[in-house]
């Protein structure tokens, strides 16, 4: 099947009882109630919280494995400017900024610890009184009675406008709280798992509340994308009591995970585990990433409460991984380790604490680095000096153990490059940060974190963990010699004591080459030549060589070192025994994406027995088979972008029958010898009769129609293929030809305008007619969903259209019309789409919550469905998930199992490199599919592709790829060539909303880090040049062009890397079409529209607006030249839709015209800076 894949994918609220789901306007707030703490915060524990019954702390029993509390979410619908909730928290603002300023709260842990009202990228610290100015309130609402909740956080779709502020209050037993600002979060992951997420606020920590008031400032009123509440609560569990404090002296004494190795340098400490803090692994969104070493570390603060005792500090880590994963949508916990106020550490993003694990703490440096977060305000919280040295102990010992394994100096320097410049990111990606081992995030952010008292301890820190790792070997390296010279390899490395040390040398084939040992008497540079010779004293093969090792100082074993060492081809090199393999042979199952029904498994079910309805209910989980109305008209592409459009009527039967043809008010009618050719002329349709051989001018017009009259088909073609190829023939509706413009060139499209109910269903070419009955059931149960589905969505614009016919341009489901009716058995389909319906104008169709389903189907998967979220990204459906599917690898399926050969020159051409040496499946979805395909190159690196990638790239028949065998064969030591291509890896599109920031993605070939990447835009006959980025590691590089515009315009851009600032390479162009991404709006007025007044009364214009929305943007205007239509309008103020789209304007008096003088008014409904709607005209006339 060939469809579409694309799945479209705080203001202050006020929320009702009860839990519910809440839609209005887009606008989501999330409620998750989860695993939640009890704070005496606020000054409120006097009183105590509300009563929470299955919460206890038994102290002193022993440690076990913990099982997180059942995570409940709730999703509110926030919305509205309650300007009396402004009016409460403006003196409270004031007032915190000054409680601030002299942090008289310090040290008393029942206050709040107000959090400086910072814009998002600058210091905390910042005068305060310019933080106040040019922000205007665009949310303040008030969500009453919710469940119980102890942490309260701030998220949006988009980043918040940087200067944005957003203050919080919430309801305890005692009474509301003060008004606390919130931080917006400078954590950030990169590449994609930032795909997805949502960007925030830091967490406030709370005692059990039930009430929470939001106001948020932006400048100049600037609204805040689709923002949302995360309310978390997770209760304290008598496991958290069990885990004791940390061991400063060398003893433990609890459940603490450790490597006791009294012979290792710098063992690994005391470090509390994802299971005995709780963590629940099913929040975790994807696997782990991993780098190929650490490089650096970051230290960081979570910028939450600080006044948690030990037993409340476990809950406060299952609250911040539920905020990270649900709220924030990152794939895990940000931070590698945490550490709380009391010194004892935690794991915290998952993959291995030995690992190099990617986390999602310090945008653009996330790569080869790891993160350590206190727990806790350390801006404003000072820990007593106890706490203070065992945060430095815990934290320092955790340094010195990471950063030996990785042969780091924690008092050193190293240079990192950039890949992002998102979040408080300092660097543009490709630009370098020399900065220390051991860091503060601000050393590379524009931020304060991690807090002045626990920045100010990042020497000793330093200092600690350099004493600790005892003998250490420092930045150990492989150097090549240089192309064809005869020089050794060397390996180098900075040490700290005498070293005895031994090095095995392998190839590629693992074989042990060389064996080398040496001992260095003194501290120093260690140097080690290696001859690139073997044993025996022969020169080796060129390649990529293995180099470990193993080393002795001072009575302790260092960790060891893996490194890679190439040899670099001469004239007189040996043949490498190891070159990369001729083939590679990939066995698979399936044929398509592998989404939603499998046709061959719905044959294998009806053969089994299956009903259609129990088919598709099975694929489509949680729906329901339904009768609703479907003989809507549907609009099918049959020809898109064509020069030429020629069409011919084709008789059913001797009684013949005719083709009328319509353009520009004039209608002819053709017989079946006659041709009519539909051309472009100057943006309009025009069409020329041939009729023996005479050709005459019928008629011009902005569009025209073909419609069968009797017995009679219209066959459609185009220039190309002329009227002599079979299929497309059409018996039902009529053909429209329209001109649209693509890529700024005007072509044609025709399109087939037909009925759903039967008309077009009985041309759906699909599966075979020879199959079960309940196979084409179900195939029509899904076909018709799909095309319900389409209508729902709107006629795409760059059509005209619904759908297409399968073939272009978005590969929608097959549409062969009368050719798949008048095919052989095709009364066994027709009759298929008649059972299925219940009335003449109703059919069956698969439902969801009382809306058809994007009912995705392909021809077969392999063994397991995939959801979309996996196949496509997003959230996903909630029906569209992964289900076992044994049906579909049945026996009579031909792509049940299949093997495809792919020559190493198809391999390498597909990953844009020279060679490669291995390929292997690293990560797969639940279903199964490839998510991730890794090549293994000459020098050892990885570059890796999607499964979708994969797919495209290799031409295979689906992602279902179950083993991959390559046999050993040519030799691939090749020089890179010197030019470079630009392949872009962004599809042209045709409805970009407007003012939606979109991502451009490209590829550099041949591959390199670092090179110059411009993003241009044509105006005119020019380029201009919107960004300038470098390439990351592996070639690519992604602009965001943030703010697409204006709408109903078509934006062509590309991607050119340059040398010198002259272009050496260029992608092709980027076709976007921008499109309105507002939805139309229709403004009734409710008040009269010819007003006399008396002098000095002022007038109230009142009106309605539907679909109805609170919170949008009105203009209230007053024409000052012209006439209505095309005049000069004037904004005179602004107001807001208030609930059910009720809008009140209030002309004030100096706004009223003078004595004798009329005005005209309107009001303009904006939304997204686009204008939604505008109202009829109010004449005012004072007398």
């Amino acid at each position: 099947m060939k469809f579409d894949h694309n799945i479209e994918g705080f203001v202050l609220l006020f929320y009702r009882k009860g839990g519910t789901t809440a839609a209005r306007g887009g606008l989501v707030i999330t409620t998750v109630l989860a695993i939640s703490l009890i704070l005496p915060v606020f000054g409120s524990s006097q009183a105590g919280p509300p009563s929470r019954p299955d919460t206890q702390v038994l102290v002193g029993e022993a440690p076990q494995t913990v099982a997180a509390p059942p995570l409940v979410e709730q999703q509110i619908d926030l919305v509205g400017l309650d300007q009396s909730i402004v009016a409460q928290s403006q003196s409270a603002v004031l007032a915190s900024f000054e409680e601030d300023l002299d942090h008289s709260h310090e040290g008393r842990s029942h206050d709040v610890e107000f959090l400086p009202l910072a814009p998002a990228a600058s210091e905390p610290h910042a005068e305060h009184v310019d933080q106040l100015t040019n922000l205007e309130p665009v949310l303040a609402t008030r969500s009453a009675n919710t469940k119980p909740f102890t942490l309260v956080g701030i998220t949006s779709a988009e980043p918040f406008a940087e200067g944005a502020r957003v203050l919080v209050r919430v309801e305890e037993e005692s009474g509301w709280t003060s008004w606390t600002p919130l931080q917006i979060s400078i954590d950030q992951p990169d590449g994609e798992e930032a795909r997805n997420i949502r960007y925030g606020t830091e967490p406030l920590l709370t005692n059990l509340a039930t009430s929470v008031e939001v106001r948020i400032d932006t400048p100049d009123g600037v609204e805040v994308t689709q923002p949302s509440m995360v309310l978390l609560d997770s209760p304290t569990i008598k496991s958290d009591a069990s885990i004791p404090n940390p061991d400063l002296d060398g003893s433990t004494s609890g459940p603490l995970s450790t490597v006791a190795a009294s012979t290792i340098s710098a063992p690994m400490p005391a470090i509390i585990t994802r299971s005995e803090w709780g963590a629940d692994e099913s929040l975790r969104r994807s696997g782990p990433r991993f780098a190929p070493t650490i490089k650096a570390a970051f230290i960081h603060h979570t910028a939450s409460k600080s006044n948690y005792s030990p037993e409340q500090a476990p809950a406060q880590m299952r609250n911040l991984y539920t905020y990270f994963t649900k709220g924030l949508r990152y794939s895990d916990m940000a931070y590698n380790f945490i550490v709380d106020r009391f010194g004892r550490l935690y794991e915290g993003r998952g993959g291995g604490m030995d690992q190099a694990v990617v986390g999602g703490h310090t945008a653009g440096f996330n790569d080869q680095t790891f993160a350590i977060s206190a727990l806790g305000n350390f801006q404003t919280f000072k820990p007593n000096d106890p706490e203070m040295a065992g945060i430095i102990d815990s934290v320092s010992s955790l340094l010195a153990w990471k950063l030996s394994m990785n042969h780091r100096d924690p008092n050193g320097q190293i240079s990192l490059m950039s890949d992002s410049s998102a979040g408080t990111s300092q660097y543009e990606p490709g630009q370098t940060a020399s900065t220390l081992v051991v860091s503060g995030h601000g050393d590379v952010g524009s931020t304060s974190c991690p807090g002045k008292h626990l920045e100010a301890q990042l020497p000793a820190i330093r200092a600690a963990a350099g004493a600790k790792m005892g003998a250490s070997m420092i930045n150990p390296t492989a150097m090549p010699a240089d192309w064809g010279e005869g020089l050794p390899v060397r390996i180098t490395a900075a040490t700290n004591a005498p070293l005895a040390w031994n090095l095995s040398i392998r190839s590629q084939c693992g074989d042990v080459v060389r064996s080398l040992a040496g001992g260095q008497g003194e501290p120093g540079q260690l140097g080690i030549d290696w001859d690139k010779k073997n044993d025996a004293g022969a020169p080796v093969p060129p390649g990529t060589y293995t180099v470990t090792m193993n080393s002795t100082g001072n009575g302790e074993t260092l960790y060891p070192w893996i490194g890679q060492a190439r040899v670099l081809a001469t004239e007189d090199s040996p043949a490498d025994p190891c070159a990369p393999p001729e083939v590679f042979s990939l066995t698979g199952s399936g044929y398509g994406h592998g989404v939603g029904l499998s046709q061959w498994g719905a044959r294998a079910m009806a053969n089994a027995g299956m009903d259609a309805t129990s088919i598709v209910s099975y694929y489509y989980q949680g729906t329901q088979v339904i009768p609703v109305q479907d003989d809507m008209e549907i609009s099918v592409n049959v020809e898109y972008q064509k020069t030429r459009v020629d069409m011919q009527s084709e008789a059913l039967d001797p009684s013949g029958g005719a083709l009328e043809v319509s353009v520009g008010g004039v209608v002819v009618q053709g017989s079946p010898a006659d041709i009519f050719q539909f051309r472009d002329t100057s943006g309009q349709v025009e069409v020329v009769k041939i009729s023996g051989g005479v050709s005459a001018v019928v008629g011009v017009g902005p569009s025209a129609t073909a419609r069968p009259v009797g017995a009679t088909l219209v066959h459609v073609t185009n220039k190309g293929k002329g009227l002599s190829a079979t299929g497309s023939r059409f018996r039902y509706g009529y053909i429209e030809v329209t001109p649209i413009t693509a890529n700024g060139i005007v072509k044609l499209n025709a399109v087939n305008r037909l009925r759903l109910h039967d008309e077009y269903l009985y041309g759906v070419a699909e599966v075979s007619n020879s199959w079960p009955d309940a196979a084409l059931q179900a195939q029509v149960l899904a076909a018709r969903t799909y095309a319900l589905s389409k209508i729902d969505a709107g006629l795409r614009k760059s059509c005209n259209c619904h759908l297409d016919d399968g073939y272009g341009p978005f590969s929608d489901q097959a549409f062969a019309g009368w050719s798949k009716q008048a095919s052989v058995q095709g009364e066994r389909w027709v009759n298929a789409v008649n059972v299925t319906t219940t009335a003449p104008n109703v059919g069956l169709a698969i439902l969801k919550d009382g809306k058809a389903i994007k009912a995705f189907y392909s021809s077969s998967n392999g063994g397991a469905s995939q959801s979309v979220a996996d196949a496509w990204g997003g959230e996903g459906l909630p029906y569209a998930v992964s289900v076992p599917d044994p049906y579909s690898v049945d026996s009579s399926n031909p792509n049940a199992s299949w093997t495809q050969v792919i020559t190493q020159a198809e391999a390498a051409q597909a990953f844009g490199v020279a060679g490669i040496w291995q390929l292997a499946v690293t990560e797969r979805f639940a279903s199964g599919a490839v998510k991730t395909l890794a090549a293994t190159l000459a020098d050892g690196s990885v570059i890796t592709k999607t499964g979708n990638e994969m797919r495209s790239s290799l031409g295979l028949k689906s992602n279902y790829v179950t083993a991959i065998d390559g046999s050993a064969g040519v030799s691939a030591v090749v020089e890179p060539p010197s030019e470079r291509s630009v392949a872009l890896r962004t599809a042209p599109r045709a409805d970009q909303p407007a003012g939606k920031t979109m991502k451009v993605k490209a590829k550099v070939r041949p591959a390199k880090k670092g090179l110059r990447v411009w993003l241009q835009q044509r105006v005119g006959e020019e380029w201009k040049i919107l960004a300038k980025k470098r390439t990351k590691a592996k070639g690519k590089v992604t602009f965001k062009i943030k703010d697409p515009w204006p709408p109903a315009s078509t934006q062509i851009y590309r991607v050119v890397t340059t040398k010198k600032k002259v272009v050496v390479g260029a992608s092709e162009e980027l076709a976007i079409g921008v499109v309105p991404s507002v939805k139309s709006r229709t403004v009734f007025l409710n008040s009269p529209a010819n007003v006399t007044k008396a002098d000095g009364k002022r007038v109230v214009i009142k009106a309605k607006m539907r679909p109805k929305k609170k919170g949008l943007k009105v203009w209230g205007q007053v024409l000052v030249s012209g006439d209505p239509a095309t005049g000069e309008w004037r904004t005179i103020r602004k107001t807001r839709t208030k609930a059910k789209g009720k809008i009140v304007f209030k002309v004030k008096k100096k706004e009223v015209p003078p004595v004798g003088v009329t005005y005209i008014y309107r009001l303009l409904v904006v939304d997204d800076r686009q204008a939604a709607g505008v109202s009829p005209l109010v004449t005012v006339t004072v007398r």
